[in-house]
């Protein structure tokens, strides 16, 4: 995702930047990682904004969501996939490690209308592109996921488009 092609950079240019200070690296969802800088425990995140954070964010770059089928179905050709043609598909969903579909793409199933109880789930990516291109079902994901995968599926713009905006969330400015 997003992070395997921006962690590495800023982590180098924190190296350089500011040689005497290691950074220690977590992984999470959108509730955990506002957790953790409500708490303190880090200082910065690199995620998806999500419209209840209480978090300041940086924006770095918006990220369209993607229909994403088996290279066999017929509109696996097409120029763009209309967000309404899941319903009755067998939809995969991608969840979170609290079991939960990932917030931005909650918010495409509202709007394609689909039930939030999915044929499968797996809280991997890859997992869900390897079950697409075993012709189990379809998907939405972000296209900076399907950028890093090696899967054989088709990944089509959504008619209408959605986004992510993925940016550094920071712990609001405090009062003093």
């Amino acid at each position: 995702d997003g992070a395997l092609r921006w962690m590495p950079r800023s982590r180098v240019a924190l190296q350089g930047g500011y040689p005497g200070r290691s950074g220690g690296r977590l992984e999470g969802n959108g509730p955990e990682i506002e957790e953790w800088l409500s708490a303190g425990r880090i200082d910065i995140a690199f995620t998806s904004r999500q419209p209840h954070f209480n978090c300041d964010t940086i924006k770095i770059q918006d990220d369209p969501m993607m229909a994403v089928l088996p290279r066999t179905r017929p509109r696996a050709g097409a120029e763009v996939f209309p967000i309404g043609r899941f319903k009755g598909e067998p939809f995969l969903v991608y969840t979170t490690t609290s079991n939960v579909p990932d917030e931005d793409l909650a918010r495409a199933m509202r709007i394609a209308g689909i039930p939030k109880k999915a044929k499968l789930s797996s809280n991997f990516d890859v997992t869900i592109l390897s079950m697409v291109e075993h012709n189990l079902g379809v998907t939405i994901m972000p296209k900076l996921i399907l950028e890093g995968s090696s899967a054989d599926v088709a990944a089509i713009p959504l008619d209408p488009p959605r986004q992510r905006t993925l940016g550094l969330a920071i712990p609001p400015e405090r009062e003093a």
